[in-house]
């Protein structure tokens, strides 16, 4: 094997330079049988980094070089990693797609899924490589001490996402009703789940198709999925570790309270006719009082050393800060406007190369917290200021932008500020602006309003 390791590292190592006339594979392969360069040159082909100019019947005569200078080195590069026995990819075992820690070499999830995307997206081919079948349940409820019903969603701790009651539909379940009836009895173990007797299923749509690049696998996936509603007899739900009510606005959003993603597998207008808020309630009986904390940071002193540092750094291309979201301090009222301008700032991120939007601390680096905003909500506290935050994304940008922007906390100095960790959308992002649709980009430390030839432009060139 080592020899024949040795051999295809010669032939990378051995191709002509980008700037050198082309030669016959055959002539710098020699050492490898007709079908073994084939495939080498097959596979290099995958990657763009070899121009054949000409080929005959045999792969012999084959005349190869590489494309480009950066080519050059790739090939030799790819060489030492076969001829050492070095693995590009460090884990194949490791699931999930959405730790934003290491790269796309150090778990084959994250490697997969960048393949996918640009296979379904660039290329067009929507063919499923996997192809799974699952039952979720919606469950709605009042619940104490929140004006507006609640829904529950259950923590995915693999990909660390939220997402309905349910599961996939395994050997022994004759039918996706049959799957909920299951899942329902194991993520709701702390509930007496006799069917008919504690609760019924009201199916909301049955062995419906969806098409997504699975978070935990990476690989594209053809869902078929069947929605029930659950209808619970007059009792308390009980919940367990992983499971917390979240509102309507929160599921649009696609992002709970404590700053996690929540993952839906369907639009509910378009599934099932009805919206989140015109579902009827799955029990009549108000559920008992639930603390909607914000998830403790592991390391809470860390990560608040961490934004002083940024701070510190003063603003930047990648970094904002803003006093407040709707607090004029000068006039000593409520201002719409400066909502306008923060919603200006986050879409330039997305449209630029993300970044960091600090609420709460002055130009000048000044922290000032964000008592005087939350004392203008209806809700006073943060978690009313973080739906606050999410309503201006989702009214102002659009719903589907939400859950490219991580919405948390920090206290520094004893006072709270918002910081809000923005992604670079995969399109162009544009501001509602009465009748006009405005776009922004990131320029220096200030986001710039781009004229109709500017953004044609900048999109042109960012997204091609």
């Amino acid at each position: 094997m080592q020899d024949l390791k040795d051999k295809i590292a010669d032939f990378l190592e051995n191709v002509p330079i980008s700037t050198e006339q082309p030669v016959s594979s055959s002539s710098i392969g020699k050492d490898l049988k007709g079908e073994t360069l084939h495939s080498v040159i097959v596979f290099l082909q995958l990657f763009n980094c070899v121009e054949i100019k000409s080929k005959g019947k045999k792969a012999g005569e084959w005349k190869v070089k590489s494309v480009s200078p950066t080519a050059d080195y790739f090939l030799r590069s790819l060489a030492r990693y076969i001829r050492k026995e070095n693995s590009l990819i460090s884990s194949w075992a490791k699931l999930g797609t959405t730790d934003e820690k290491g790269s796309i070499f150090d778990w084959g999830t994250k490697y997969l899924a960048e393949m996918e995307k640009r296979r379904t997206v660039k290329f067009s081919d929507k063919y499923p490589t996997r192809l799974v079948s699952v039952s979720q349940a919606i469950i709605k409820a009042r619940v104490k001490g929140y004006e507006e019903p609640l829904f529950l969603v259950q923590l995915d701790e693999k990909i660390d996402q939220y997402q309905f009651i349910g599961g996939r539909k395994i050997g022994s379940d004759k039918d996706l009703k049959a799957t909920i009836e299951r899942e329902l009895s194991e993520e709701l173990y702390k509930n007496d789940m006799v069917k008919k007797h504690n609760y019924t299923l009201e199916p909301l749509a049955e062995n419906m198709r969806h098409y997504e690049i699975s978070p935990t696998f990476g690989a594209f996936t053809e869902y078929t999925f069947s929605i029930y509603q659950i209808m619970f007899a007059e009792e308390d739900i009980k919940l367990g570790g992983g499971d917390i009510w979240v509102s309507a606005k929160e599921l649009e959003a696609e992002q709970s309270y404590d700053g996690k993603h929540i993952r839906l597998t369907f639009e509910p207008e378009k599934v099932i006719g009805k919206t989140y808020d015109e579902l009827p309630l799955s029990t009549v009986r108000v559920q008992p009082e639930f603390a909607r904390k914000k998830a403790a940071s592991k390391d809470s002193t860390a990560s608040a050393q961490k934004i002083q540092d940024l701070i510190s750094e003063g603003e930047s291309t990648n970094l904002e800060f803003k006093a407040t979201i709707r607090w004029d301090k000068r006039r000593n009222q409520v201002n719409k406007d400066l909502e306008k301008v923060v919603v200006k700032e986050i879409s330039a991120f997305l449209n630029s190369k993300g970044g960091t939007l600090l609420i709460g601390v002055d130009d000048d680096g000044t922290v000032i917290g964000l008592g005087d905003d939350i004392k203008t909500l209806r809700k006073q506290n943060l978690d009313g200021y973080m739906q606050a935050v999410v309503s201006l994304i989702s009214d102002n940008i659009g719903v589907q932008y939400c859950s490219n922007v991580d919405v948390s906390f920090e206290k520094i100095n004893g006072d709270d500020i918002c910081v809000l960790s923005i992604r670079k959308a995969s399109g162009p992002v544009f501001v509602k602006n009465n009748d006009k649709k405005e776009f922004y980009v990131r320029r220096s430390n200030t986001s710039r309003l781009l004229d109709s030839e500017e953004t044609y432009n900048y999109i042109l060139h960012t997204w091609g």
